[in-house]
């Protein structure tokens, strides 16, 4: 998309990128033009010009595509086994930090009941 628009950012770089340009076309509406159009067959696009007296210049087209169901459904479980996995590692971790501290200080053992 970079060189297909010819844009000055690099790809970490693009949402605060977008988000910048967003927030123009929303703040200066009469300065920017923004569209979004969804087709029937689940592609789109979202554009973004500039207006001026003479002509509309396009800053920004992005196309997209709707997923199946089924990607839906592997990226939803996908990143719920992550974070299911990282729950339980900070669970352990806490697990342990707690156990020491019972260990090093029995008075706080007796606090936290």
């Amino acid at each position: 998309m970079k060189q297909e628009q010819g844009l000055s950012c690099q790809f970490y770089e693009f949402p605060e990128f977008f988000l910048k340009i967003l927030s123009k076309a929303k703040s200066y509406p009469r300065e920017y033009d923004s569209k979004m159009v969804i087709n029937f067959d689940s592609t789109g696009y979202v554009e973004i010009s500039t207006l001026n007296e003479l002509k509309k210049f396009t800053l920004m087209v992005i196309k997209f595509q709707a997923v199946t169901r089924q990607q839906m459904k592997e990226t939803v479980s996908y990143k719920y086994s992550v974070l299911k996995v990282k729950t339980d590692v900070l669970e352990n971790r806490l697990i342990e930090i707690l156990n020491a501290l019972k260990k090093t200080n029995p008075n706080l053992n007796v606090q936290l009941k």
